[in-house]
């Protein structure tokens, strides 16, 4: 079986690289997520993983206090942004952050949320 982990080289990292999208990035705001878009050359990236796209995830206590739920959160947006990097076009950095909801959402909601986030930013390359 291969290995379907989102490899290191495509995540945002480094606090120098959050604060550059946050301040330079164009803002997207939707009803499960906000999201910051950024060349990844302009947020201290410069050739990560050959163009493919990056992401950065921010689930804070004021959405959930338990670190489990937290947890879930983070590997549900990872999994959609895996899932779905290859319609994305490369390049690009994108900085999600989860927004307090009543409940956590599905998995398909989030998928739903960010590919609708892609498409109105235009990195969507279908």
């Amino acid at each position: 079986m291969t290995d379907q982990r989102l490899p290191r080289s495509q995540r945002v990292k480094k606090p120098n690289s959050f604060t550059a999208a946050i301040r330079r990035g164009r803002f997207l705001r939707g009803t499960l997520l906000n999201a910051w878009l950024i060349r990844q050359e302009d947020c201290g990236m410069p050739g990560a993983a050959a163009g493919k796209p990056a992401i950065g995830i921010m689930v804070s206590r004021k959405v959930h206090l338990r670190a489990v739920k937290r947890n879930l959160w983070k590997r549900r947006i990872r999994e959609a942004f895996r899932r779905n990097q290859n319609r994305l076009k490369p390049g690009w950095a994108l900085v999600v952050q989860a927004r307090k909801q009543a409940a956590i959402p599905s998995y398909q909601e989030i998928e739903k949320e960010l590919l609708l986030l892609c498409q109105s930013a235009k990195i969507l390359a279908d």
